[in-house]
Protein backbone atom coordinates (compact mmCIF):
# COMPACT_ATOMS: atom_id res chain seq x y z
CA UNK A 1 0.00 0.00 0.00
CA UNK A 2 1.22 3.35 -1.24
CA UNK A 3 -0.07 6.71 0.26
CA UNK A 4 1.70 10.04 -0.79
CA UNK A 5 0.77 12.77 1.48
CA UNK A 6 1.31 16.08 0.21
CA UNK A 7 3.36 18.96 2.60
CA UNK A 8 3.22 22.88 2.29
CA UNK A 9 5.66 24.29 0.66
CA UNK A 10 8.28 26.60 1.99
CA UNK A 11 6.58 30.11 2.91
CA UNK A 12 9.38 31.71 0.76
CA UNK A 13 6.77 34.69 -0.59
CA UNK A 14 5.23 32.11 -3.18
CA UNK A 15 1.95 33.33 -4.37
CA UNK A 16 -0.63 30.94 -5.50
CA UNK A 17 -3.75 31.21 -7.25
CA UNK A 18 -6.93 29.66 -4.95
CA UNK A 19 -9.82 30.09 -2.39
CA UNK A 20 -10.56 31.40 0.98
CA UNK A 21 -13.22 31.48 2.90
CA UNK A 22 -14.48 33.28 5.55
CA UNK A 23 -16.35 32.77 8.58
CA UNK A 24 -18.87 35.40 7.59
CA UNK A 25 -19.18 33.23 4.63
CA UNK A 26 -17.59 35.82 2.26
CA UNK A 27 -15.73 34.13 -0.67
CA UNK A 28 -12.29 35.59 -1.87
CA UNK A 29 -10.78 34.20 -4.89
CA UNK A 30 -7.50 35.21 -6.41
CA UNK A 31 -3.71 35.28 -5.58
CA UNK A 32 -2.86 34.22 -2.26
CA UNK A 33 0.23 33.86 0.13
CA UNK A 34 0.06 31.95 3.19
CA UNK A 35 1.85 33.40 5.79
CA UNK A 36 2.72 30.57 8.83
CA UNK A 37 4.54 32.56 10.96
CA UNK A 38 1.55 34.80 11.64
CA UNK A 39 -1.02 32.56 10.96
CA UNK A 40 -2.58 34.90 8.29
CA UNK A 41 -3.42 34.69 4.79
CA UNK A 42 -2.94 37.46 2.47
CA UNK A 43 -5.07 37.78 -0.45
CA UNK A 44 -4.67 40.67 -3.25
CA UNK A 45 -8.19 41.93 -3.52
CA UNK A 46 -8.75 44.75 -6.26
CA UNK A 47 -4.98 45.23 -6.44
CA UNK A 48 -4.81 45.62 -3.18
CA UNK A 49 -2.80 43.22 -0.19
CA UNK A 50 -5.48 42.33 2.47
CA UNK A 51 -3.79 40.25 5.27
CA UNK A 52 -6.44 37.97 6.72
CA UNK A 53 -6.29 35.84 10.28
CA UNK A 54 -6.82 32.51 10.42
CA UNK A 55 -9.33 33.26 13.13
CA UNK A 56 -11.69 34.79 10.64
CA UNK A 57 -11.12 32.19 8.16
CA UNK A 58 -13.04 28.57 7.50
CA UNK A 59 -11.10 27.53 4.89
CA UNK A 60 -8.59 27.70 2.38
CA UNK A 61 -8.02 25.94 -1.28
CA UNK A 62 -5.27 26.55 -3.95
CA UNK A 63 -3.15 25.04 -6.46
CA UNK A 64 0.57 24.28 -5.43
CA UNK A 65 2.31 23.98 -9.12
CA UNK A 66 5.28 22.13 -7.35
CA UNK A 67 3.05 19.29 -6.77
CA UNK A 68 0.69 19.76 -9.10
CA UNK A 69 -2.78 19.56 -7.08
CA UNK A 70 -5.23 21.73 -4.62
CA UNK A 71 -4.19 21.28 -1.21
CA UNK A 72 -6.95 22.14 1.64
CA UNK A 73 -6.04 24.14 4.71
CA UNK A 74 -8.96 24.57 7.26
CA UNK A 75 -8.60 26.32 10.61
CA UNK A 76 -9.41 24.76 14.18
CA UNK A 77 -8.32 25.79 17.94
CA UNK A 78 -4.75 24.12 17.70
CA UNK A 79 -4.21 23.81 21.25
CA UNK A 80 -0.78 26.16 21.43
CA UNK A 81 -2.80 28.29 23.56
CA UNK A 82 -6.24 28.59 25.27
CA UNK A 83 -8.61 30.38 22.28
CA UNK A 84 -5.56 30.28 19.65
CA UNK A 85 -6.85 29.12 15.85
CA UNK A 86 -4.09 27.78 13.97
CA UNK A 87 -4.03 25.95 10.22
CA UNK A 88 -4.15 22.47 9.29
CA UNK A 89 -3.60 20.63 5.96
CA UNK A 90 -5.63 18.24 5.22
CA UNK A 91 -4.13 15.16 4.24
CA UNK A 92 -7.00 12.47 3.91
CA UNK A 93 -10.55 13.59 3.99
CA UNK A 94 -12.96 11.14 5.86
CA UNK A 95 -15.36 10.84 8.20
CA UNK A 96 -12.35 11.01 10.39
CA UNK A 97 -9.86 13.34 8.87
CA UNK A 98 -5.98 13.29 8.80
CA UNK A 99 -4.65 17.25 9.34
CA UNK A 100 -0.73 18.26 9.66
CA UNK A 101 0.66 21.10 11.67
CA UNK A 102 3.88 22.05 12.14
CA UNK A 103 5.64 22.93 15.35
CA UNK A 104 7.39 26.00 14.05
CA UNK A 105 4.48 27.81 12.14
CA UNK A 106 7.38 30.13 10.49
CA UNK A 107 7.90 28.40 7.68
CA UNK A 108 5.97 25.25 6.06
CA UNK A 109 8.43 21.76 4.88
CA UNK A 110 9.11 21.26 1.52
CA UNK A 111 7.25 19.19 -1.39
CA UNK A 112 5.21 15.84 -1.05
CA UNK A 113 6.30 13.03 1.39
CA UNK A 114 5.97 9.37 0.72
CA UNK A 115 4.81 7.00 3.12
CA UNK A 116 5.03 3.59 1.80
CA UNK A 117 4.72 0.00 3.27
CA UNK A 118 8.63 0.48 4.15
CA UNK A 119 9.53 4.05 5.34
CA UNK A 120 7.66 6.80 6.70
CA UNK A 121 8.88 9.72 5.56
CA UNK A 122 7.41 12.68 7.89
CA UNK A 123 9.37 16.00 8.18
CA UNK A 124 10.67 16.77 12.39
CA UNK A 125 8.62 19.60 12.31
CA UNK A 126 5.34 17.90 11.37
CA UNK A 127 2.72 16.76 13.96
CA UNK A 128 -0.52 14.30 12.30
CA UNK A 129 -3.53 14.88 14.24
CA UNK A 130 -7.30 13.16 13.15
CA UNK A 131 -10.36 15.11 13.52
CA UNK A 132 -13.48 14.42 13.22
CA UNK A 133 -15.20 17.71 12.65
CA UNK A 134 -15.03 18.96 16.48
CA UNK A 135 -11.70 17.33 18.01
CA UNK A 136 -8.33 17.83 17.12
CA UNK A 137 -6.22 13.95 18.37
CA UNK A 138 -2.64 14.55 18.24
CA UNK A 139 -1.14 11.05 16.00
CA UNK A 140 1.03 10.45 19.75
CA UNK A 141 -2.52 9.43 21.62
CA UNK A 142 -4.00 8.00 18.98
CA UNK A 143 -3.57 4.76 21.04
CA UNK A 144 -5.26 6.25 23.90
CA UNK A 145 -8.13 8.03 22.13
CA UNK A 146 -8.61 7.23 18.35
CA UNK A 147 -7.97 3.52 17.83
CA UNK A 148 -10.72 2.81 21.27
CA UNK A 149 -13.46 4.68 19.30
CA UNK A 150 -12.49 3.18 16.02
CA UNK A 151 -13.07 0.01 17.53
CA UNK A 152 -16.62 0.66 19.43
CA UNK A 153 -17.41 1.30 15.65
CA UNK A 154 -15.99 -1.41 13.79
CA UNK A 155 -14.28 -3.54 15.84
CA UNK A 156 -14.36 -6.97 14.63
CA UNK A 157 -13.83 -5.86 10.83
CA UNK A 158 -10.54 -3.60 12.47
CA UNK A 159 -9.12 -6.76 13.96
CA UNK A 160 -9.38 -8.59 11.36
CA UNK A 161 -7.65 -5.79 8.80
CA UNK A 162 -4.76 -5.23 11.73
CA UNK A 163 -4.02 -9.08 11.89
CA UNK A 164 -3.97 -9.80 8.12
CA UNK A 165 -1.84 -6.51 7.11
CA UNK A 166 0.29 -6.49 10.46
CA UNK A 167 -0.85 -3.16 11.39
CA UNK A 168 1.48 -0.93 13.47
CA UNK A 169 -0.78 1.39 15.52
CA UNK A 170 2.39 2.67 16.69
CA UNK A 171 4.01 4.12 13.41
CA UNK A 172 2.11 6.94 11.71
CA UNK A 173 1.80 4.71 8.60
CA UNK A 174 -0.21 1.78 10.40
CA UNK A 175 -2.37 4.75 12.03
CA UNK A 176 -3.16 5.89 8.39
CA UNK A 177 -3.88 2.72 7.30
CA UNK A 178 -6.26 2.21 10.18
CA UNK A 179 -7.77 5.55 9.44
CA UNK A 180 -8.33 4.96 5.93
CA UNK A 181 -9.79 1.75 6.82
CA UNK A 182 -12.14 3.08 9.49
CA UNK A 183 -13.35 5.53 6.94
CA UNK A 184 -13.92 3.39 4.09
CA UNK A 185 -16.39 1.04 6.79
CA UNK A 186 -18.23 4.47 7.31
CA UNK A 187 -18.94 5.16 4.06
CA UNK A 188 -20.30 1.69 2.96
CA UNK A 189 -22.30 1.72 6.41
CA UNK A 190 -23.97 4.55 5.04
CA UNK A 191 -24.54 3.55 1.81
CA UNK A 192 -26.03 0.63 3.14
CA UNK A 193 -28.03 2.63 5.83
CA UNK A 194 -29.64 4.89 2.72
CA UNK A 195 -31.11 2.05 1.10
Amino acid sequence: MVVHVQVMARDTGDWFSGVVILNNLEILTGELKISGKYDAVQVIVYGAIRTIPAREIVKVSFHDPSVNCVRTLITTSSGKSKGHIGFYEVLIHGEVSLLASYQHYNRFDGASKLLSDNTVEIPEDMQLYFYDGKTVIASRNFRKQVYPAFMNVFGDDLTDYIKSHRVRLEDALGQIMLLQRFNLLYAKSKLLAID
